[in-house]
């Protein structure tokens, strides 16, 4: 009989701690108070230390794409093909990896990126930046964590 309620204490505790992990406000799996991309819109702007410190800028449009994509001040993106990052209603914080073609130093290289924003619901909060270059050559092939700062178009 002791053995049943203490199993069956068990049990319950251990429902209980669940149903309550899924309500926390804090849970990283509940994005559902999260902001959509689409209200992300803006410029990102930051500095990728593993390559001599170049500036590192992004515009993302309120339909979810990178309309510019920029290295040391050189556009990487042709300005007539915007790059689909996400569904623009999504709430997620990260999206990609996704292909882009960048220029570093005037030389394009094949990427993937991927963009991590670092709140659900704070936009001015930023962002990070994973580029890992597909291209082997002359940089370093995996740029992590670039942040960026957010700035309202």
């Amino acid at each position: 009989m002791k053995k049943t309620a203490i199993l069956l204490s068990l049990i319950l505790s251990a429902f209980i701690i669940s149903s309550c992990a899924e309500k926390n406000p804090n849970n990283p799996n509940d994005n559902s108070n999260n902001i959509p991309l689409s209200e992300r819109a803006g410029k990102y702007t930051g500095t990728i230390a593993q390559i001599n410190n170049m500036s590192l800028e992004m515009i993302l449009n309120n339909t979810g794409s990178l309309t510019s994509l920029k290295v040391n001040n050189e556009e990487s993106l042709d300005q007539s093909n915007p790059i689909n990052v996400g569904d623009s209603t999504s709430k997620s914080t990260t999206f990609g990896p996704f292909n882009a073609t960048i220029k570093l130093g005037g030389n394009p290289a094949s990427a993937q990126v991927q963009i991590t924003f670092k709140s659900g619901t704070d936009k001015t909060l930023g962002a990070s930046v994973d580029i890992d270059i597909i291209d082997d050559g002359k940089f370093d092939p995996s740029i992590k964590d670039v942040i960026l700062n957010y700035q309202a178009n």
